[in-house]
């Protein structure tokens, strides 16, 4: 994915490689996962340390669903990274690994 640093959210080029890589099945079944999920109480009592990222200029899953989750939950933490979308992973590498050694450490 070294070709894709940089791109935005909506990149076609990349959605089309994300595809063939978890096949379009996967994909879709992700999504419903996703969008079906009820907590009924999980993240309220969830002793789990959870680590959440998410970029401030994410177009594909606002960030004020992070904020809740973290909010909600008792044992995570949010980072907000400036000026990142939602390719966190491609986009933000550096900021990405520093905040999982610090969670981690």
């Amino acid at each position: 994915y070294s070709k894709y640093c940089g791109t935005g959210d909506w990149n076609l080029r990349r959605i089309c490689a994300d595809v063939p890589n978890t096949t379009l099945k996967v994909y879709f079944y992700c999504l419903k996962q996703i969008y079906q999920f009820a907590h009924n109480g999980f993240l309220e009592h969830s002793p789990i340390p959870v680590l959440i990222v998410h970029g401030e200029r994410d177009t594909m899953s606002p960030i004020e669903n992070s904020v809740h989750a973290a909010q909600t939950m008792k044992n995570a933490k949010l980072i907000r990274v400036k000026n990142a979308n939602h390719m966190l992973v491609i986009n933000n590498a550096p900021e990405i690994c520093a905040a999982l050694e610090q969670f981690v450490g």
